[in-house]
């Protein structure tokens, strides 16, 4: 039998988790992991638990699946979250602020109408008709007489006495008919008809019958945005909405170019930038605002972008829009197309400079902006598009981060649904993270800490809650972080869990260990890792052996003696005879950080095995 010989992991896992590489053949796979679940990497590269996400919210019942930090004129914030059917506003207490769970249709008559202003009617014995089904009901006839009702007050008191299980109402200066039910069956459907005269068309500045929205009890996939004291949100099926950011009152959009409404809404360069309009067939057009002013977008210099003619693989479908280093980008689902605005940023004459062709985005609420640079997932995997990078250079655009867990994340977002995916970057850390709410985990990519060349992307490690997924991120002024999870907001505070369902522990393996030669049996002898913790913290130590997934395992506890002054050494025997190891620690997060400072491993060498 050998000397007793030893193996050192120093800073173990520092470089995050390889799924790809599971052997240690060397020193730099020892500070890799096969496991780093609910661990981050701390400003020295060491291993450390992860914040608790603390709920924030009393008195509510839900799940949030958005988040949005709006920050208003005043440099105040304001947090806006949806869920169910409402979006909300608050962090303590959440108050309903836009309630979109009845079917509704809004007609547009050019906005700013008030109760007092003139309908345009005749002021004689005219007849004017149009027809509403209320929740899939039978046509019922709104007749109105010219003469009563020539102003808005007027002609709002005659529909109503007309129509049964719905209401009407001025929003946003527009008509808007509400069904006064809730959920998917509740719906409104307005049409030409009755026998007179086109009541609608013949209002003063009628735009149009815009799309209707059907009710809902869910539909929480906002795409939020704000500009000079207004917050803009968009969402496939439902109807482009802008509200006040002091009264939260619905605000007239003029002159809206789609035909239903866009999925994608940002707010970059002093405009609102829209796209996505599926429903009305449109893909392939971006819209953008006059300057300064987001509820125009067919007045001033708005305007729009086709960018049929330029996809580089055929027919394209825009899924997102993100603003970076003075280029609108726009990641289409298997495309990205990078424009360059004019130094007077008039987005008439920006001109396309980049273009990469056979990668796309998957997520609309992946891409993120984070540290300068554009993050998004696509069909294989979490890329980045660098902020000075240009496909013409030498450098390689995008960069996928994800390589070295890349069959991780292809089959973790092969069950996923892609309008619950959601990124965020949390700037303190300088983290982007990518929530994968039905598997109940959380990529996160340690944005400036780079593993080495040849490797060269960011470390990566992962996060989990019991029983309560982190379903979206934002960030305010002050650096406070946010997630939507059940029952309310939750915030990036202390290692205190809240008990129950977002209780968490923090779990790490390495990869297989050869102890530099695989021909040799090793008869495991003892561990020592050196950890900060606080006395009385708890832990399981485990192992594996030869590619073997039964676990081994022995419990230990920091003791008051050696982990007094929060840093210590904890040792214990260990056992089984075996060519290659995995070896790994699991500890309860009970209030205290935990981290990973040094791992040695003894062992035996024994005689050389054939296999």
């Amino acid at each position: 039998m050998g000397q007793l010989k030893g193996i050192s992991f120093p800073k173990p896992g520092q470089y995050g988790i390889s799924t790809q590489d599971t052997i240690a053949a060397n020193d730099t796979p020892k500070q890799l992991s096969s496991q780093a679940s609910n661990f981050v990497i701390d400003a020295t590269g060491k291993l450390c638990s992860r914040e608790d996400f603390v709920q924030q919210t009393s008195g509510f019942s839900g799940t949030i699946h958005q988040v949005f930090n709006h920050r208003n004129n005043d440099g105040t914030d304001t947090l806006l979250s949806a869920a169910a059917g409402v979006i909300y506003s608050g962090i303590s207490s959440l108050t309903s602020r836009f309630d979109y769970r009845a079917g509704s249709q809004i007609v547009d008559v050019g906005g700013a109408k008030t109760g007092a202003t003139a309908t345009g009617l005749a002021n004689d014995a005219t007849t004017y008709t149009y027809q509403i089904s209320v929740d899939g009901g039978g046509a019922q006839t709104i007749s109105i007489t010219g003469s009563a009702a020539q102003t808005y007050t007027q002609l709002l008191s005659q529909i109503a006495s007309d129509i049964a299980g719905a209401t009407v109402s001025l929003v946003g200066g527009n008509l808007k008919f509400v069904s006064d039910t809730t959920g998917a069956s509740s719906s409104i459907s307005l049409t030409s008809g009755g026998g007179g005269t086109n009541l609608l068309t013949t209002l003063t500045n009628f735009v149009a019958v815009h799309t209707a929205t059907a009710g809902t009890a869910a539909q929480e996939n906002w795409q939020f945005a704000s500009l000079t004291g207004k917050i803009f949100a968009a969402q496939a099926g439902q109807a482009f909405t802008c509200m006040d950011e002091a009264t939260f009152a619905v605000e007239s959009v003029v002159g809206q170019p789609w035909t239903s409404s866009p999925n994608v809404v940002i707010a970059a360069d002093g405009r609102i930038w829209a796209a996505d309009d599926a429903a009305g067939g449109n893909s392939y057009t971006v819209w953008w605002s006059d300057l300064l002013n987001g509820k125009a977008l067919n007045s001033g210099d708005a305007g729009s972008l086709d960018v049929r003619n330029v996809w580089p693989s055929g027919q394209d479908a825009i899924v997102a829009l993100a603003f970076m280093s003075g280029r609108l980008v726009i990641l289409g689902r298997r495309s990205i197309l990078l424009y360059t605005l004019p130094a007077n940023h008039d987005p008439a004459s920006m001109e396309l400079t980049d273009v990469i062709s056979n990668l796309g985005c998957a997520a609309r609420d992946s891409v993120v902006i984070a540290n300068g640079d554009l993050y998004f997932l696509s069909d294989d995997g979490i890329y980045k598009i660098p902020k000075l990078a240009q496909t013409i250079s030498l450098l390689p655009v995008p960069v996928k981060t994800s390589k070295m867990m890349a069959d991780d994340v292809l089959t973790t977002y092969a069950a996923e649904t892609m309008t619950r995916v959601r990124g965020g970057y949390y700037p303190k850390q300088r983290w982007y993270v990518l929530n994968a709410p039905t598997a109940n985990k959380v990529y996160c990519v340690h944005v400036d800490r780079v593993i080495p060349d040849p490797v060269a992307v960011p470390a990566m490690t992962t996060w989990t809650n019991t029983g309560n997924p982190f379903r979206a991120f934002t960030v305010d002024k002050d650096g406070a972080w946010y997630t939507g999870m059940v029952d309310g907001i939750g915030k990036y505070t202390g290692y205190t869990s809240d008990g129950g369902n977002s209780a968490y522990t923090v779990d790490w393996y390495s990869l297989w260990d050869d102890f530099q030669d695989e021909t040799r049996l090793k008869h495991l002898k003892s561990f020592a890792a050196t950890l900060e913790a606080t006395s009385g913290q708890t832990g399981t130590f485990k192992w594996k052996t030869d590619y073997r997934s039964m676990v081994n395992s022995v419990a230990f506890t920091c003791s008051s003696g050696e982990f007094s002054d929060g840093i210590g050494t904890i040792s214990g025997s260990i056992g089984r005879s075996c060519q290659v190891a995995m070896f790994g620690f699991s500890f309860p997060v009970s209030g205290t950080k935990i981290t990973l400072n040094a791992l040695r491993i003894f062992a035996q060498p024994g005689a050389t095995k054939i296999r």
